[in-house]
């Protein structure tokens, strides 16, 4: 071949490849904020909390409950005796902004919670720390905002 048919078949793919558009059909975001994550397949909600002493002094001196609502409806509850809660948001679940609940359903201590919202998908985590005062028992909850929009989820 000569030097002018290299020419021109170089020539040739360059203008090809550049007129190409390559297209990622599973785009993962590359940078998310601290309050937001990604997933395809949900988010679990993992709620443990403690007392001052062992997992089983607290799941035994303080009653914590975990529930979550979408526009005031109650779509998932975990109301475990003796034992940390856990709800989930699923992929196939609508987009909007889910309340949810922690509760101090029963006790008489100082409860230290935390709360992990975990991509079922990548793994990444989101924690939120919160604090109930002794004997608020019954009377006492905190409320967290998850807003739902297709594969993405923000925490406030």
């Amino acid at each position: 071949m000569s030097k002018k048919i290299y020419i021109q078949l170089a020539t040739l793919l360059i203008t090809f490849l550049t007129s190409c558009t390559f297209v990622d059909v599973d785009p993962e975001p590359e940078r998310l904020a601290s309050n937001e994550l990604y997933s395809r397949r949900g988010v679990t909600i993992d709620l443990e909390w403690s007392t001052g002493g062992t997992d089983y002094d607290a799941v035994h001196e303080a009653d914590i409950d975990l529930q979550l609502f979408l526009y005031g409806d109650l779509i998932a509850s975990s109301e475990r005796d003796y034992d940390f809660e856990s709800v989930e948001i699923f992929d196939e679940d609508p987009r909007g902004t889910y309340d949810l609940d922690v509760i101090y359903y029963e006790g008489c201590r100082d409860v230290y919670y935390t709360l992990y919202i975990t991509s079922s998908e990548t793994g990444d985590m989101i924690t939120i720390d919160g604090h109930f005062d002794g004997c608020d028992g019954g009377d006492d909850y905190h409320t967290f905002h998850i807003r739902k929009d297709g594969d993405y989820y923000i925490v406030n």
